[in-house]
């Protein structure tokens, strides 16, 4: 027992002997200058001690579970400004979300057709009429598309639908007065393409950029109908003539293509460049249609001309997207959900190939005076540029 006691007081020697070291420091030692007295520390944590980990904070909403970034190689970034050196971030979105969009477009169709063309002779003398963007024609005219987004959307894949929808229509009207220079007119013009896409989506990364590649179905439609009248009353010659063309085309088939996007500057702010590519392939069926009547008419003759012919045909289509801009997007602070703008340039192209093609002629003359009118149409293409505008939430 004594022995006991006096490992004890030894072993409680030596420690005080260490506290006090670690407290006054080594200069004690140094009888030169004197003790150098030091304040206790509070507490010494000793080395085979274990500090208790810290709990991990819970997220109070869906955005704070997104903090810290992951990196491709699994390391956290706490410091955004080194995000544009150590890659893009992929698969950022936990949970399935709801994605909602709408973009306007504002674009120039140019059509490559044929003009209709009209004319006639009379006392006065000849004139000649096309359907050009002088007369009326929405060849280069301005038009608006909308383009609807609606899908979900999980951490790396989604399901998303979109409609786009694209129309444009000019006219010209001129009354008829007899016995004057003046000839009546009425023409129409009307354009119309839409699509309709279903397709499944998925994230990547590329280099520095967030990328989302798309795979699906698409359904394209696109028609151009036009038609003119021109109808002339001099003295005794009455002349009139129309014309009339028509192209359309239908199919389905498969679209694809990539959306690319990365901070404008190396810091994860809200700002961003995009850029996007669609290319579409479809199948279906092809129709041209062209029509043509001339009328002539004085005191002892009448003659008149209707012809027309009509092309239907299966082959496919090529359409491709392309653009370009700046987006704008940040977490909103009161609703678990992400909102972007966005704004850039588009152009689109589309080429028809059913091999549809036909032409219609038609003349009628009393001597006195001559009437004529002419017209062909085929497979559609045009191509239209523009820019868009568009906003969304994904939720």
């Amino acid at each position: 027992m004594k022995t006991t006691y006096r490992w004890c007081c030894a072993l409680v020697a030596m420690f005080a002997w260490a506290a006090g070291t670690q407290a006054f420091g080594e200069d004690i030692l140094d009888d030169s200058s004197g003790p150098v007295f030091r304040p206790p520390l509070i507490k010494q944590v000793a080395a085979e001690e274990t500090v208790p980990a810290v709990p991990p904070s819970v997220p109070t909403s869906r955005w704070d579970a997104q903090e810290p970034v992951q990196t491709p190689e699994g390391q956290p970034i706490t410091d955004m400004g080194t995000a544009c050196d150590a890659g893009c971030v992929s698969c950022e979105y936990p949970g399935l979300q709801w994605v909602v969009g709408i973009e306007q477009t504002f674009l120039w169709p140019q059509l490559s057709r044929t003009f209709l063309e009209t004319g006639f002779t009379n006392s006065l003398g000849s004139i000649d009429y096309i359907n050009d963007s002088a007369l009326g024609s929405v060849d280069g005219a301005y038009l608006t598309a909308p383009r609807f987004t609606l899908g979900v959307r999980g951490e790396c894949w989604g399901l998303v639908g979109r409609y786009w929808d694209a129309s444009a229509w000019a006219n010209t009207f001129i009354p008829a007065i007899p016995d004057s220079t003046q000839s009546g007119t009425i023409l129409f013009d009307t354009f119309r393409a839409y699509t309709i896409d279903l397709e499944v989506q998925r994230r990547f990364c590329w280099r520095n950029w967030n990328m989302l590649g798309y795979l699906g179905v698409r359904h394209a439609s696109a028609s151009n109908d036009r038609n003119m009248w021109f109808q002339n009353t001099f003295g005794s010659d009455f002349l009139e003539n129309q014309a009339f063309a028509g192209q359309q085309y239908n199919g389905t088939g498969l679209t694809f293509g990539v959306f690319g996007m990365r901070p404008l500057f190396c810091d994860d702010g809200a700002l961003k460049v995009y850029f996007r590519n669609r290319y579409s392939v479809v199948w279906g069926n092809g129709q041209a249609v062209a029509q043509t009547e001339a009328t002539a008419q004085n005191a002892v003759a009448f003659a008149t001309s209707t012809d027309g012919a009509l092309a239907i045909g299966d082959g496919g289509m090529f359409i491709a997207e392309v653009g370009w801009g700046l987006q704008w997007d940040t977490c909103l602070r009161c609703f678990p959900a992400r909102a972007f703008f966005r704004t850039g340039m588009e152009w689109q192209y589309w080429d028809a190939n059913a091999g549809v093609a036909v032409g219609s002629t038609s003349a009628a003359d009393v001597v006195t005076a001559s009437s004529y009118a002419t017209t062909s149409a085929a497979d559609l293409m045009f191509d239209m540029v523009g820019f868009t505008i568009g906003a969304g939430i994904t939720y």
